[in-house]
């Protein structure tokens, strides 16, 4: 959800209300941690237009992304809470004597546990019960029953679907995604590739698509599908050419550690500018301290890149 971050905003300020944080510290530890799923999760548009256009498994996938999202918390926790431990406040909130009914939580999430098992389910059994169907059948299935166990659990009717249908964003991200496999057929019918890797080297063409333009893509636009659409039918198209198809998934990982750098550095992510909005943090100051764990997270993607090279049967 973009600017998601508003939705966890008021309960990080609710949970911090005792504790001796600035604006500052609440912005940082609510726009982090709002985003440390998003190298595994499933239902990621990243992930899965990634996947789309690497015709690759979604397990394939998130199977070597998942390191990223331990990182995340480690770096967060060392960056963001670890300072703030010698001087937070010692005095223990009130603790509910009512504990929440175990059946009425799975209840309430079933929709979600429907969108994310049956998604991972399908994609993997699909390959093997159905090899004609692409798994993205399986994932549209998943979405289309968790969407009617929330109808039904909200009583919501058929006015309130088409109400949903009509909304112009809805369209307008439908439109984005058309739109990158498009761009990615007629760059490879106009042979920009080939060009693209003879004048600049295919080393320095290769570089430059897996780490340095989803980076730059990321960091301008502050949303990850903008740097998987625009950059990623380069770098995959230059892999077919150079031969290099068994690397897919490695320079993939690359990529989308560089791109996904560049999206929580970029200061025109929307989740930050909202994240500081709702808790007056200056913004700039607030950035800054961003810089050294993103950088750490990179390097952290390359150093993830060399074990799936060395690792990963080529």
């Amino acid at each position: 959800m973009p600017g998601g971050a508003v939705f966890s905003a008021p309960m990080v300020q609710s949970v911090s209300e005792s504790m001796e944080l600035t604006s500052g510290e609440r912005a940082l530890i609510n726009y982090w941690f709002r985003h440390v799923w998003e190298l595994a999760w499933p239902l990621y548009p990243g992930i899965i237009l990634t996947v789309a256009l690497a015709d690759i498994p979604l397990l394939s996938f998130i199977s070597c992304t998942w390191p990223g999202v331990l990182m995340m918390f480690f770096l967060g926790w060392f960056f963001f809470l670890r300072p703030l431990q010698a001087r937070t406040s010692n005095e223990e909130g009130a603790v509910s004597s009512q504990r929440a009914k175990i059946v009425l939580v799975m209840k309430e999430g079933m929709p979600l546990l429907i969108a994310i098992i049956g998604a991972v389910g399908l994609e993997s059994l699909l390959p093997v019960l159905a090899p004609k169907f692409s798994f993205e059948w399986g994932v549209i299935a998943a979405l289309f029953f968790a969407v009617i166990c929330m109808m039904v659990q909200n009583r919501l009717g058929l006015k309130f679907v088409m109400a949903v249908l009509g909304k112009k964003s809805l369209w307008t991200m439908l439109s984005v995604i058309a739109a990158i496999f498009v761009f990615k057929d007629i760059m490879q019918a106009a042979g920009v590739v080939d060009a693209m890797a003879g004048a600049a080297g295919d080393g320095i063409a290769l570089v430059a698509a897996a780490a340095f333009l989803p980076f730059l893509v990321g960091m301008v636009a502050g949303i990850n599908v903008a740097f998987v659409g625009a950059t990623f039918p380069l770098l995959l198209a230059l892999l077919a050419t150079l031969g290099m198809r068994d690397q897919t998934i490695p320079y993939l990982v690359l990529a989308t550690f560089f791109g996904f750098t560049g999206v929580m550095i970029s200061p025109l992510h929307i989740c930050f500018v909202l994240t500081c909005e709702f808790f007056g943090a200056e913004p700039a100051r607030t950035w800054r301290r961003l810089v050294s764990p993103c950088v750490c997270f990179a390097l952290f993607g390359c150093l993830l890149f060399w074990l799936l090279l060395t690792l990963l049967p080529g």
